[in-house]
Order: structure tokens, then C-alpha cells, then sequence
């Protein structure tokens, strides 16, 4: 299970198989480490929720790719959140920079540049919205 130095908040299941809501969510610090410490937070969430393995491993390279767009162009904290419906899972992760992520088509040299178009490849969908000195960005993932 996750035991790195974030904050962890979420739900737990009233029980076994009860088809609800899952939500869970963590603090990282803005260090190089970050990506790392989200890539084990999100694949304990995922397999304890038992999302095929297939469909993790999209969801983790997502999660670290975007916290490491956060951890690259924001200032202060990182946070992480997840909601699980059953047949969607949402990513959510919330950086102090204010400006539009900016999707890039690299050329076949760049060594860089290629985190959000790796997220639109693999989620449903994918944006951001503002929020307090900050934005989120999130990504969609259809399970069923």
C-alpha cells in the first residue's frame, strides 16, 4: 500500500461488492520524486478497486506523466485525485501554474513534449479548468 509522505483522503466501500462512488486523493511535494510517489499511490488504489491490469497500467503512466508536467512548470505542492464510478475513472491533478497545458507534436528527435499527447492517447477524454491560483488537469478513463 501507498506510504510515501503524501496525504492521503478517500472513501471506503460500506461493503464488498456495493457498486458506489470510490474517491481518493493525496498531497505530493513539488520534488523530482513526485512522479514516482503518484505512479504507487494510483496503481495501490487501482489494484485494491481491481481494475484490470490492462487499464492500470494506461492509468499510471497517465498519473505520472501529469504530475510530472505539474512538478515541471508549477511552483508548490502537487495534489491527485481519483473517482471511481464502476465503468469511469477520473485523474485529476491540481499545479499552482495558471496557464493552458500545452499539447505538443514533437518531432521524431525531441527527447521531450510528449506527456499530453501520451494522455490523449490514452484516456476518453482529457482538459483542465482553473481553479483557485492554479488549474487541474484531468483525464478520463472508460473501464467497461
Amino acid at each position: 500500500m501507498y506510504r510515501a509522505g503524501g496525504t492521503v483522503t478517500g472513501e471506503r466501500d460500506a461493503q464488498p461488492g456495493v457498486s458506489r462512488v470510490r474517491r481518493l486523493g493525496t498531497h505530493l511535494p513539488p520534488v523530482a520524486r513526485a512522479p514516482g510517489e503518484a505512479r504507487a499511490f494510483v496503481a495501490d488504489a487501482l489494484r485494491s478497486w481491481h481494475v484490470p491490469e490492462d487499464k492500470a497500467c494506461d492509468i499510471v503512466l497517465a498519473a505520472s506523466e501529469l504530475v510530472t508536467n505539474a512538478f515541471e512548470h508549477g511552483s508548490g505542492g502537487i495534489a491527485l485525485r481519483m473517482r471511481f464510478t464502476g465503468d469511469c475513472l477520473l485523474l485529476e491533478v491540481r499545479d499552482s501554474d495558471p496557464g493552458d497545458p500545452v499539447l505538443h507534436r514533437p518531432g521524431p528527435r525531441s527527447v521531450r513534449g510528449r506527456g499530453l499527447a501520451l494522455i490523449q492517447a490514452l484516456s476518453t477524454a482529457w482538459g483542465h479548468r482553473r481553479g483557485g491560483d492554479g488549474k487541474w488537469v484531468w483525464a478520463e478513463f472508460r473501464l467497461a
